[in-house]
This record gives structure tokens, sequence and C-alpha cells, in this order.
């Protein structure tokens, strides 16, 4: 038995898998709301929003220590990534959990989203996005090779805090996203290939804090 939690932006997940005869299956899955992003303000992430880990964290960790699985692997993506404080809200976590967190960079995220997809559609040719809460990633490959891969640190939860003033945005709000991210594009000249002939979306469902 083998455990994985995903530190995410929107959700923290934990799945755990049983490895049989080289077969790997989900034995089971669950995921909690938490909404890291949306805790980093100008920068840093609040005390709220480790205090928020830190109790996710530590109900997954006793689930796990009474089915007795020991090995399981924790990993972070961008709202811890990217936090100017990132360092330090990781350390606090690790100290009040006990649980050893690997915070992924940008490229390694975006890797590991073209290998997981490879599992369920095709990739011979075409663009992969993963649509998080906190960073977005862009995978451009071709014969079922990566040849690009970017993170750009924009996704639907602090896009949504930074621009979106009520529940949906209006249409200005709507074009002002939508200016900022081409903007971001064109600062990234090589990212364009041509036309892609698939695009794969993959993402969490999106979570809003309540204030």
């Amino acid at each position: 038995m083998y455990a994985i939690i995903d530190v995410g932006s929107n959700t923290v997940r934990r799945n755990i898998y049983k490895i049989e005869q080289g077969q790997l299956s989900l034995v089971m899955g669950k995921k909690e709301a938490v909404g890291l992003a949306s805790y980093v303000k100008n920068g840093q992430m609040l005390p709220e929003g480790v205090n928020r880990a830190c109790e996710v964290l530590s109900e997954f960790r006793s689930i796990l220590q009474d089915l007795g699985i020991a090995d399981y692997h924790v990993f972070a993506t961008a709202a811890l990534r990217n936090a100017v404080n990132s360092h330090a809200a990781v350390e606090e976590i690790v100290e009040r959990t006990g649980i050893c967190i690997e915070v992924l960079s940008g490229e390694t995220e975006a890797e590991l989203d073209f290998i997981g997809a490879s599992h369920a559609v095709d990739v011979t040719d075409g663009l992969l996005i993963d649509i998080g809460g906190a960073s977005t990633e862009l995978v451009v490959y071709e014969n079922s090779e990566i040849k690009k891969k970017v993170s750009l640190p924009v996704g639907s939860l602090n896009i949504y805090d930074r621009y979106v003033s009520n529940l949906l945005p209006s249409r200005s709000e709507r074009k002002a996203v939508k200016q900022m991210v081409l903007q971001l594009l064109k600062q990234d000249a090589d990212l364009y290939y041509g036309e892609y002939p698939i695009v794969c979306g993959v993402g969490a469902p999106f979570v809003r804090r309540a204030n």
C-alpha cells in the first residue's frame, strides 16, 4: 500500500494505491477544498493558510497511520511554491505535522501533468494545459515527446481574487483577465509552434474561500 498527497492551490488530495505484481490500482481517494491560493496576500502565505494546510494534512496522516500505511509521498504546487515566504511556510507545516513536503518546480509539475495525461488520452501531437488554482502549465508535445513546457503564475483562484468582485465576472473583468493572459503568453515567443491538432485541458474544480 502506498499513498500520495497533493497539496494543491485549490484542493488537497490523498490517494491510496495498492501495488501487486507490478500493477497499480487505486484503493481510495479523498480531497478537501482548502483554497490555499486565496490565503496568499501581497505574495505572502497567510498564517490562516498554513493552519488550514496543517489541519488537513494532520487528518490525512492520522488516516494513513490507522491503515498502517508507512509509505507515502507529499508534494505541493503553485500556492506554496510562488509565495514569497514559501520556505518558512513549508518549514512550519513540516514541523507541525511531521510530514515531509516536496515543493515541485513549475517545469516538474508540467512534466508530471504530461505523464499523467498520457495514460488517459492520445498525446501524439498537441498542447496540454493544466488549469490550476495558482498556476497554469502548458506542455507542447510532438511524437509523444515534450518539446516545450512552461508554468505561468496565473490560475483560476488567484485570477478570481485579483480581478473578480462578485460571484460571476463582469464583461470588463473578463476583458481584463483576457488581456493579462494574452500579454503573459506573448512574453514567451517560442511557445507557439503552429497549429495544435489536439488541445487537452486538465484541472480540478474551482474552489473559492468564503470571506
